[in-house]
């Protein structure tokens, strides 16, 4: 049985595009995303002030791979909890077609 480390690698290799492993990688992104974190704090969705909720993922409105020059634009984010970005991966999914 192949180790965390190894599914880990095989999932990137066949489900993730190179573009957005390379973007995601680099040490820029690194820092934007903390960034976005640090001053965001909660889902964008989802959180209200009686049930607020901690925001997780950074998601782009308009992914990359289609205007890579807005992967660092900070009106082209949003911070998401894990069950809104899930959701709205899978929507952007179907749209793809994957």
């Amino acid at each position: 049985m192949p180790t965390p480390a190894a599914r880990h690698t095989d999932y990137n290799r066949n489900r993730r595009d190179p573009v957005l492993l390379e973007l995601y990688g680099t040490s820029r992104w690194k820092r934007f995303r903390s960034r976005i974190r640090a001053e965001r704090i909660l889902c964008e969705r989802c959180s209200t002030r009686e049930r607020p909720v901690v925001g997780v993922e950074v998601h782009h409105k308009i992914d990359p791979r289609v205007n890579m020059e807005l992967a660092f634009e900070e009106t082209n984010v949003e911070l998401l909890c894990k069950s809104c970005h899930s959701s709205e991966t899978a929507k952007n999914a179907t749209r793809r077609g994957q």
